[in-house]
């Protein structure tokens, strides 16, 4: 038994330095990569959108004409208030949500994703992508928790669901795939609700469609009008 749990114990330890190695390896290439890569056409409309006089004249001039939710231009639009507009920093929340999603998906396939060129390019340049990956992986996290814990484990976990709920809402508000992405997730997960989760589940799916209401006129506009420059027909 002695024999056993130190077994266990140093195959923990060894895959914890794996992860560590993994992540260190995954911060380098995308911190080198968002210096040295010139900000993209895409980056620089979202900076040239953000440089708004106000929250207002952003939604009606920077957001209306996007098809995007407004979360992510919001963010960039107060962060370059804070911090300037040097390159690395405008990127760095991004770099640091690509290096996350590298660390929620390290069951899967951490090393691959670590130095994939597409999950590289796509966690450096300040966007809606990688922090749109993040929060649906964290999502899915907190919605394979509640699902399909233990028998023994399956109780309330306050903690859980208020995770659940603001991953999932903060999804809506990043990117419409991100959205779509988690409203399957939701309905997925009611083939799989036991009695006790049932009333909680349903809640949490209210409580982020009504997250999103302030967003919706945002929507809405959205979806009578074309994007930035003509890049995309309106739908």
């Amino acid at each position: 038994m002695s024999r056993s749990r130190d077994l266990e114990n140093s195959f923990r330890l060894s895959e914890n330095w794996a992860l560590w190695l993994i992540l260190i390896v995954a911060a380098v290439i995308r911190f080198y990569s968002g210096y040295e890569l010139s900000l993209s056409n895409d980056e620089l409309s979202a900076l040239t959108r953000a440089e708004a006089s106000s929250v207002h004249d952003l939604i009606v001039n920077g957001i209306y004409i996007d098809y995007h939710p407004a979360g992510v231009e919001l963010f960039i639009y107060f962060w370059i208030k804070l911090f300037g507009h040097s390159a690395f920093l405008f990127r760095l929340p991004f770099i640091l949500f690509g290096i996350g999603s590298v660390y929620l998906i390290y069951l899967l396939a951490a090393a691959l994703f670590s130095v994939s060129e597409f999950s590289i390019l796509y966690s450096v340049f300040a966007r809606l992508y990688s922090p749109g990956l993040f929060f649906s992986l964290l999502t899915t996290l907190y919605w394979t928790d509640i699902l399909f814990a233990k028998e023994s484990e399956k109780k309330i976990h306050l903690k859980k669901w208020i995770g659940f709920i603001l991953s999932m809402s903060i999804c809506t508000h990043i990117h419409y795939f991100s959205f779509v992405f988690v409203a399957v997730l939701g309905v997925s997960g009611l083939f799989f609700l036991v009695r006790k989760n049932r009333i909680p589940y349903l809640l949490s799916g209210l409580l982020v469609l009504i997250l999103f209401l302030p967003e919706l006129p945002i929507f809405i506009r959205q979806m009578k009008t074309g994007d930035i420059g003509g890049w995309l027909a309106a739908p």
